[in-house]
């Protein structure tokens, strides 16, 4: 887990610290005051997505996992999915979405500890890389009722994008809870434990059509 801010009795980390007074000798207290109370409510809403996104990510997760249960029940499954000439059927990878959990850990750090604008730049990132990981999920995966929370709500980082410094505070627990079940999972898709059907050689597809073809005429005569 990345480390946890210095957020004890309310106190902010040292960059945060140096930020805010060297603000407030520009503006004043009360602009600063009025500022913080801005951006701490837009960190939370950008924390909030953040765990609404890790939650969806968690939730497909287990749904690649759930298939990889099955595969032991359903031989006819386990087969097509591991038949190299069904290529629209791929393989279940419940570890694929670590990678983005760890950058959604990293946003989440940088937020939590005051410091928006890399908080909101990682945080794009992890937005980016989930929908390219999202993108390889097999479709075995029945995403029907998921379908209004697959896309994350980028619109909550362009809202606060003025706003670079917030009060700092402890990383969210549900954030914690999440990247942890997600990077916990190690379970891996086993191949099928008999001799893969090799996909045939274009030659091949093309003389078998014509036997067919031929086949037809004859047996029409």
């Amino acid at each position: 887990m990345a480390p946890t801010p210095d957020s004890k009795n309310g106190k902010l980390g040292e960059g945060s610290s140096k930020r805010l007074a060297k603000l407030a000798k520009s503006v004043g207290n009360d602009a600063v005051r009025n500022r913080l109370h801005t951006s701490n409510a837009g960190r939370d809403a950008m924390l909030q997505q953040l765990v609404e996104r890790l939650a969806v990510m968690r939730e497909l997760q287990k749904r690649e996992m759930s298939l990889m249960v099955k595969e032991r029940a359903h031989f006819a499954w386990w087969r097509e999915v591991a038949d190299e000439q069904k290529t629209e059927t791929t393989k279940p990878k419940p570890t694929r979405w670590r990678e983005t959990a760890k950058l959604y850990e990293d946003a989440a750090y940088h937020l939590a500890r005051g410091d928006l604008s890399r908080g909101r730049e990682v945080m794009k990132r992890a937005m980016q890389e989930e929908e390219r990981t999202r993108e390889k999920l097999t479709s075995l995966v029945d995403t029907m009722d998921l379908e209004g929370s697959l896309a994350g709500d980028t619109a909550v980082l362009d809202e606060g994008a003025g706003q670079s410094t917030a009060d700092a505070r402890e990383i969210p627990d549900e954030v914690k809870k999440l990247v942890d079940e997600i990077e916990g999972v190690s379970a891996e898709f086993r191949d099928f434990p008999g001799r893969k059907r090799r996909r045939d050689p274009w030659w091949t597809l093309e003389e078998e059509e014509e036997e067919e073809e031929g086949g037809g005429d004859a047996g029409g005569g």
